[in-house]
C-alpha cells in the first residue's frame, strides 16, 4: 500500500462572533460588540461563551484532507508534528463524536482527537509539554 506523511503545522482555530462584516477599512472588535450587545452593564458571559475553538493549521487541515480521500484508496496517511502546550479550548468546543466519549482536556487534546477520528496516524508525533502544538 502507499503512504502519505504529512509535515506541518497544527493549532486551534478560535472564531469569535461578531453581528455584522466590517466594512473596508473598518476594525470590529470583540469587546465592542459584548458592550453592544450587553448595553454596556459588564456582563459578558454571553458572546464569551459562544466562542469556538476548531482544529487548524495547514498541517493539520491537509493531513485531514489526505485521511477523507484515501478512504476510496489503500493510501495510509501520518502526521509529523507536535502537540505541545496549549491552553484549554473554549467551552463550546465539542470535538467528541459520540456522548460516551470523554470531551479533549486541553488544545493539544483537541487537535490529537481531530486528527486521530479523521484516520490519521499520530505516532510520529512528539507530545512537547514546554513547547506550543
Amino acid at each position: 500500500t502507499s503512504s502519505i506523511l504529512v509535515a506541518g503545522s497544527l493549532n486551534l482555530d478560535t472564531f469569535l462572533p461578531v453581528s455584522r462584516f466590517p466594512r473596508p477599512g473598518e476594525n470590529l472588535t470583540l469587546l465592542n460588540e459584548i458592550e453592544k450587545t450587553n448595553g454596556g452593564d459588564g456582563d459578558a458571559s454571553s458572546p464569551w461563551s459562544s466562542l469556538v475553538d476548531v482544529p487548524g493549521g495547514k498541517g493539520c487541515n491537509q493531513a485531514i484532507a489526505c485521511a477523507k480521500l484515501r478512504r476510496r484508496r489503500s493510501v495510509g496517511v501520518s502526521f509529523l508534528g507536535q502537540f505541545g502546550n496549549d491552553g484549554h479550548p473554549s467551552s463550546s468546543s465539542s470535538p467528541s463524536s459520540s456522548p460516551t466519549e470523554a470531551a479533549p482536556r486541553s488544545g493539544a487534546d483537541v487537535l490529537k482527537h481531530a486528527l486521530v477520528s479523521n484516520g490519521v496516524d499520530v505516532s510520529h508525533c512528539e507530545d512537547c509539554p514546554d513547547h506550543p502544538s
